[in-house]
């Protein structure tokens, strides 16, 4: 098993918990933890929803979700791929992670397979800040958007 060291006071790692739990869930799970004030200065190492630091290739093991059709969905789930992971570097997760498969940002990337296929996939999990903060519609004609919130997504590179 690898340690990692963050670097970071006591503080900002449990914001970048907080943080990296949020990932396929949204705002709905960040309003339910308590707010706290991370700085970039405090950023180290953020782990992601896969357990390893952001930007970390790994092998990931699972399979692409099949879309609950009858289920509402959300703005930001539409058109969104989901991989359920249920292993990293052979390592069993605690509980299968769901993750945003991303084959669209990096050239010659691994398509998804089917829903419900197995697969084997290089790539790395990454993160950034997505939707439209409070007041933005005071300035820009309104348009439909999520809240602002972190999400994390898996970049899949290539099959194994």
């Amino acid at each position: 098993m690898r340690a990692w060291h963050l670097g970071l006071s006591l503080p900002a790692l449990a914001a970048l918990v907080g943080l990296s739990a949020v990932g396929d869930h949204g705002a709905a799970r960040a309003k339910e933890r308590e707010k706290m004030t991370v700085t970039v200065a405090d950023l180290g190492v953020v782990v992601g929803n896969l357990g390893v630091p952001l930007g970390t290739i790994v092998l990931a093991r699972g399979q692409v979700a099949a879309r609950d059709k009858d289920a509402p969905a959300a703005k930001e789930d539409e058109g969104a791929v989901r991989f359920v992971v249920t292993h990293v570097d052979g390592r069993a997760l605690a509980s299968p992670t769901r993750v945003r498969w991303d084959h669209g940002s990096v050239p010659g990337a691994a398509a998804p397979p089917p829903a419900g296929q197995e697969v084997e996939v290089y790539g790395y999990e990454t993160g950034a800040f997505e939707g439209a903060p409070d007041g933005t519609f005071k300035h820009v004609p309104a348009f439909t958007t999520t809240g602002f919130h972190f999400a994390t997504r898996f970049v899949a590179l290539r099959r194994k």
